[in-house]
């Protein structure tokens, strides 16, 4: 991933031929009345210019999640994170099992979230544990909605547990038992991919919304009812009775890997992963869909990452209302909706999340970002596995980091400290220039140093 540099530049307060006038001579006042006019006219030019594809974030925390790996601990969710929800003051990670054993699984929630700087986290109890879990299986995805959290299990076979519904007090509230059959990707799946909450038709939850889902083999989106879990849509109509089949969204050419999904909430247009590429599908109704290219039930490939592959952690995320903003040195100047994605050719460690990590306009189009990480401490190098969670309110990203076990927070539009529970960044200076922005902390409450990187346990599965 290409990542520009910044060059500041500065703007003459006058044009050169004030350069020596006396103060109150006549002179003296043409020549602040031209600097008026100068500075008037390039700020109406900055504001009439084009916005270019590029999108500035900024590292407001990056929290340490080694305790969520040690067996015994009370935060034990696995040997890595694998999923993230993230609602602008409360986060969570739900876990997998790489090791080499069978083992357990569960989520935590991440308790001082609001904290800022480099951060040890600590925790809820764990909820949603699965024992049993075989070596390389566990959770792949979160998502969250309101009071509620979806999540996708995959145990490498058909289990009712697949597919999960959740409260943001950490209870239970269902899983696919709650269709009332055992039937295959109805009552029991495998959770290749993770979850999203439709947001239905046009943003309209009558129209199809809910917590919604896709398994590897099947080419439609499958949805429940994100408070009961009972059936909506469903591979076979009236399995359960009343069901009906969810709306086809193959791609061209076909394929079903998918890997995530994701929507965009003012249309309930869907977008997803599958051979590690990205596609689209337009919603239009409850039900039903089409290309960006016109043809009903099917989805197309925006984006195409070169390599096909079926890799774990193959993630997507859509961050919607994204504003521009500046802080200091800091400039975002994108403006939109936009997805986020890791491009996961490989499993192998030694992966750059500044390669892998990507951006996307919502038809495909590259957007270059520019980073700027806490103390300029770019994160070290893993297996390629991240994952997304945007929040519109706050304007802030949450990045998981398999490989580190961490959690990063970016903002893209910094607001002032009164409007925003994280924010004390009055106190932060950036340093520096070129392509990583440095960053030190003035003041403030200390917070605890991220320790050494923990050992690299890439993802390998089928």
């Amino acid at each position: 991933m290409a990542d520009q540099f910044r060059r500041e530049e500065t703007l003459s307060a006058a044009p050169r031929t004030c350069a020596t006038p006396r103060r109150g001579d006549a002179r003296h006042v043409r020549c602040i009345r031209a600097a008026v006019i100068s500075l008037a006219s390039c700020a109406a030019a900055m504001m009439t210019a084009p916005v270019h594809a590029q999108i500035g974030l900024y590292e407001v925390a990056r929290f340490d999640l080694g305790a969520t790996s040690t067996a015994g601990n009370a935060a034990f969710i696995g040997s890595n994170p694998a999923a993230v929800a993230w609602n602008g003051s409360r986060l969570w990670v739900a876990g997998y099992n790489g090791s080499g054993a069978t083992g357990t699984t569960s989520i935590v929630e991440i308790t001082n979230a609001t904290q800022q700087g480099l951060v040890t986290a600590t925790y809820s109890p764990t909820f949603g544990a699965i024992t049993g879990v075989p070596n390389t299986r566990g959770y792949t995805g979160l998502a969250i909605s309101g009071t509620l959290i979806g999540a996708s299990f995959d145990l490498g076979s058909n289990s009712p547990n697949g597919i999960q519904g959740f409260s943001t007090a950490n209870q239970k509230l269902w899983d696919l038992s709650a269709s009332g059959t055992n039937t295959a990707n109805i009552g029991t799946t495998r959770g290749f991919a993770g979850p999203a909450f439709d947001p239905g038709f046009q943003g309209n939850p009558a129209q199809g919304g809910g917590l919604a889902w896709v398994t590897q083999g099947q080419g439609r989106r499958f949805l429940n009812d994100s408070v009961s879990g009972s059936s909506i849509y469903t591979p076979t109509a009236n399995v359960p009775p009343g069901a009906q089949q969810g709306m086809i969204i193959n791609t061209n050419p076909v394929s079903t890997n998918w890997r995530d999904i994701a929507f965009d909430p003012a249309t309930g247009d869907l977008y997803t992963r599958t051979n590690g590429n990205v596609a689209r599908t337009n919603r239009t109704g409850a039900n039903t869909d089409q290309s960006p290219g016109g043809v009903a039930g099917q989805s197309d490939l925006i984006f195409t990452t070169g390599t096909t592959n079926n890799n774990l952690g193959n993630n997507l995320g859509y961050m919607n209302a994204v504003t521009s903003g500046t802080f200091n040195s800091f400039v975002n100047n994108y403006a939109g909706d936009l997805l986020v994605f890791n491009d996961r050719a490989s499993t192998a460690s030694g992966q750059s999340p500044l390669s892998v990590i990507k951006f996307l306009t919502t038809s495909g189009s590259t957007i270059t970002p520019t980073w700027t990480f806490l103390n300029g401490s770019t994160p070290a190098n893993g297996s390629g596995l991240y994952d997304f969670s945007w929040d519109a309110s706050t304007q802030t990203l949450a990045v998981m980091d398999f490989s580190n076990r961490g959690v990063s927070i970016f903002t893209t539009a910094v607001p002032e400290p009164s409007t925003w529970a994280m924010a004390g960044l009055a106190g932060i200076a950036l340093t520096g220039h070129g392509m990583w922005r440095r960053r030190r902390r003035r003041g403030g409450p200390a917070s605890a140093e991220v320790g050494a990187a923990a050992p690299d346990r890439p993802a390998q599965e089928r």
